[in-house]
């Protein structure tokens, strides 16, 4: 199983589409928890505390923070960018992919895109 914390940028069909698959995806959003309007650097603390992997469209501040992160020794459970131009399908198939395929810890301190390869 793969657990996810979506960012608040997130839209609610990409949610809606994960949370059909919740045999395979545990997914909360930032909306739902004392995090809604917190600052980048409080949401990847409250992912590395419940071990979730942070889905975000926001490349631009999330990444350098996540780098600093590992950089310091400090969790990482992982964190996935894409578009917001991409399809919720390929989104949501991919994350499939990852939860069925991948391995407990693989995404630790790992930034992954997606379409994957």
């Amino acid at each position: 199983m793969i657990r996810l914390l979506t960012d608040e940028n997130i839209k609610g069909a990409v949610v809606e589409a994960l949370l059909q698959h919740t045999l395979v995806i545990d997914v909360v959003r930032v909306q739902d928890m004392d995090l809604y309007s917190a600052l980048d650097p409080a949401i990847l603390e409250w992912a590395s505390e419940n071990n979730r992997i942070v889905l975000t469209h926001d490349a631009k501040t999330m990444i350098p923070l996540a780098h600093e992160r590992v950089h310091k020794g400090l969790s990482m459970p992982g964190m996935i960018i894409f578009s917001q131009s991409l399809s919720v399908n390929v989104v949501v198939d991919d994350l499939l992919d990852m939860a069925l395929y991948g391995l407990e810890g693989e995404w630790e301190n790992r930034i992954v895109y997606l379409p994957l390869p």
